[in-house]
């Protein structure tokens, strides 16, 4: 028995580690040909009075001059070795890059996240149990019509002139901190853990007062699919068939609602929640840029002005690491949870 759960979870893992990788050569060949075609940086290294014998040095150089396929396997042996390049911006090698803003953007991600969820899940399971009521078409108006229409940077702007602007309830977006401020010891990375754990109850306030709006916008974006499918799920496990013998035999409302309406919408709700998540990692790039938030997506919109090639190529390699092992170690939960998964 231990053997074979042995097989079966290291076959399960071997399928994930392929998938991965299978995902990692796809996404990087298609962006790797994408960023070829968007232009030349030599052009701008070289400025605007360089003479064609210097581009072609730098051509030269950055290795330009080879073709397309032996620049892609060049760069995915260098990969392999965990070298995603140097950027011609920073002068700095991406991974160094990566692991200074990243912290800045999972902080900004999780707090968003853990906004949302303080909402669209209460918010969710009542428009479910009372269907046609007054939640219930606010939940509609919001999920389908303003949450899915509203763009991100459109709403941040709307927020930065209302709540900082006009009401200066909250700073102006400039980075993570007041300017006269010292960040602290890095720790984690993360502004608020740090200053916690540094015992600095003033950093702590200004790093939450700065990280409260954007978040606030990173909510509000993700926020309507989860509501929605919080509503459906409950709806849909209220009205099966079960529940409505539960009702029937007379059980309360306070066994059936936590003992079994809610065991069975968490799975597919915390898919959606881990999956949102994912995303908001690596989709950050809109709020970033209003905020001025340095993470990494501001940092992918600097080297794409720059056509710095080795930060974008990076960075969507990255993204679809991460978001391929939170689907998968997703799909790990559900199999240890639901015994009915294991054994097909």
């Amino acid at each position: 028995m231990f053997i074979a759960t042995i097989k079966y979870w290291g076959g399960i893992v071997a399928k994930g580690l392929l998938r991965l990788l299978l995902v990692l050569i796809g996404v990087s060949s298609i962006t790797f040909a994408s960023t070829r075609m968007i232009g030349n940086p030599a052009y701008l290294i070289a400025g605007d009075r360089a003479t064609p014998e210097m581009i072609d040095s730098i051509m030269r150089d950055m290795g330009l001059d080879r073709p397309i396929w032996e620049q892609y396997r060049n760069y995915m042996l260098s990969v392999a070795q965990g070298d995603l390049g140097t950027s011609r911006f920073t002068f700095q090698p991406v991974v160094v890059d990566l692991m200074d803003r990243f912290p800045a953007t999972v902080e900004i991600s999780t707090v968003a996240l853990i906004l949302g969820m303080l909402w669209c899940i209460p918010i969710g399971l009542i428009s479910a149990v009372r269907k046609g009521g007054f939640v219930d078409r606010f939940v509609s108006v919001v999920a389908n019509q303003i949450g899915l229409s509203v763009p991100s940077f459109w709403l941040g702007l709307l927020l930065i002139y209302g709540l900082s602007f006009q009401m200066k309830l909250l700073p102006m977006p400039l980075g993570r901190l007041d300017f006269d401020l010292v960040k602290p010891d890095h720790v984690t990375g993360l502004f608020v853990i740090d200053s916690i754990i540094a015992r600095d109850m003033v950093t702590l306030k200004s790093a939450l007062m700065h990280l409260l709006l954007p978040s606030i916008t990173l909510a509000i974006g993700f926020s309507p699919p989860i509501l929605q499918l919080t509503r459906d799920t409950v709806l849909q496990i209220i009205e099966s068939e079960h529940i409505k013998g539960a009702i029937a035999f007379g059980l309360p409302a306070r066994i059936i609602y936590p003992r079994y309406v809610l065991k069975q919408a968490i799975p597919p709700v915390a898919t959606s929640i881990a999956l949102t998540f994912g995303w908001m990692l690596s989709g950050t790039v809109l709020v970033e840029t209003v905020f001025a938030w340095p993470g990494i997506g501001l940092y992918a919109v600097e080297a794409i002005n720059h056509l710095d090639y080795e930060p974008v190529i990076g960075l969507v390699l990255v993204s679809a690491a991460i978001y391929v092992i939170i689907f998968f170690l997703t799909d790990l939960v559900h199999l240890a949870l639901d015994p009915r998964l294991s054994k097909e």
